[in-house]
């Protein structure tokens, strides 16, 4: 390890001895599950780099333990050498590549494991790795083409939102002040807004308020067990299944991302029903994967796909009828394609028009609270102007 590996690693490593997570999980009889990652972002390009460099080992033919430990050395983040140095580890005590994939549940996907499985069954894990490389490039590009414009209203509406906050904090309490010492009775809309501004004049007052902000805004990979991590992501996503505009981009988004997994799944020689269970892990809108079970076990009692969609009122007719038409055909995989690309094609069409609209109306809604903070403020003003005049 050199000197910059040294500086990057955290206090905890430190304080162990520059032990790594695994090894340290390990000497407590635990499994080690990947680093947390506060951003998806760097999360998506790590998972990438070690991708890279465990499909580069491959298609060279190198030996994969002596290569992994090669990679650790020059990895270029904390996080992937992590990574490397676990896998290399596991391969040396006699794991399987996909047995220590499957134990880093934090870092690698359900379906990472499940695919690298298939591929070192039948030979083929250089296609493997390939297929998750493209399906990683491809999400990426897809969440890059609305992240700025994202930032963009958020920025805007943050600042909009701290100037409203600025002037119920701190320019409204004076000018009331000033106002009744001069013996006159503020107007309507200044009283409207203080009463407002007075409910968090106490200390603890925001602090439920500020607490529950935290508990919505703090990345569900940070949160320390996966049942509450998934609770997080469905609390977000069945807010936004009750908006109308929004429930609609949701759900095609999800089958997409469903279609998918599902096609690089069954391209690889995954079993179906293992590849329906591989789904209902995803980040997916709450009822979605209570749908994909139901369909899972329909189809392990011997029914078709297209008959275990049947009875599914979250598939829509188009992507039941695809699906048909890809299955008596022979040809699932590619009708499953199919449909992942055409409803990602709508999703992103229907994502950029609901910003198009939605973003400037609220802009919009906050310039007008700033308007009628600043319109209060200026007829305090003019009231305390009315008062000296009849005081002189």
């Amino acid at each position: 390890m050199n000197w910059k590996q040294v500086l990057k690693t955290d206090v905890l490593t430190i304080l162990r001895g520059f032990m790594p997570p695994h090894e340290y999980y390990a000497s407590r009889g635990r499994v080690w599950r990947g680093p947390w990652y506060r951003r998806k972002y760097a999360w998506r390009r790590d998972l990438m780099t070690v991708t890279t460099q465990l499909e580069s080992i491959v298609r060279c033919n190198a030996p994969l333990a002596p290569g992994l430990e090669m990679a650790a050395w020059d990895a270029p983040t904390r996080g992937v050498r992590l990574i490397l140095q676990s896998m290399h580890d596991d391969l040396v005590a006699g794991k399987t590549l996909h047995e220590s994939i499957a134990s880093r549940t934090l870092f690698f996907p359900a379906y990472y494991a499940d695919l690298i499985k298939t591929g070192e069954m039948t030979g083929t894990l250089c296609q493997a790795f390939q297929r998750v490389r493209d399906y990683l490039k491809l999400s990426a590009a897809r969440w890059r083409s609305i992240r700025n414009w994202l930032y963009y209203l958020g920025t805007v509406g943050t600042v909009q939102l701290l100037v409203m906050l600025f002037l119920l904090a701190y320019v409204f309490p004076e000018f009331g002040e000033m106002l009744r010492d001069f013996g006159a009775q503020p107007p309507a809309t200044f009283l409207m807004l203080e009463s407002i501004a007075n409910t968090f004049s106490h200390w603890w007052a925001p602090i439920p308020a500020v607490l529950a902000v935290i508990a919505l805004l703090i990345p569900p990979r940070l949160l320390p067990f996966p049942r509450l991590r998934r609770r997080r992501t469905s609390v977000w996503r069945g807010l936004g299944s009750m908006c109308p505009g929004i429930r609609g981009i949701l759900r095609k988004s999800d089958l997409a991302h469903v279609a998918q997994v599902l096609e690089r799944l069954l391209a690889a020689g995954v079993p179906l029903n293992e590849a329906l269970q591989d789904c209902t892990e995803l980040d997916l809108t709450p009822g979605l994967p209570e749908a994909l079970l139901r369909v899972k076990g329909a189809v392990e009692r011997g029914s078709s796909l297209t008959g275990a969609l049947q009875s599914e009122s979250r598939f829509p007719e188009s992507f039941r009828t695809l699906l048909a038409l890809g299955e008596s055909s022979g040809h699932l995989p590619a009708a499953l394609d199919r449909i992942s690309d055409l409803y990602h094609r709508q999703t992103l069409k229907a994502t950029r028009i609901a910003l198009d609209i939605g973003g400037p109306c609220g802009v919009l809604v906050l310039a007008f609270l700033v308007l009628i903070i600043e319109v209060a403020v200026m007829s305090t003003t003019a009231r305390m102007a009315d008062v000296i005049n009849m005081n002189l």
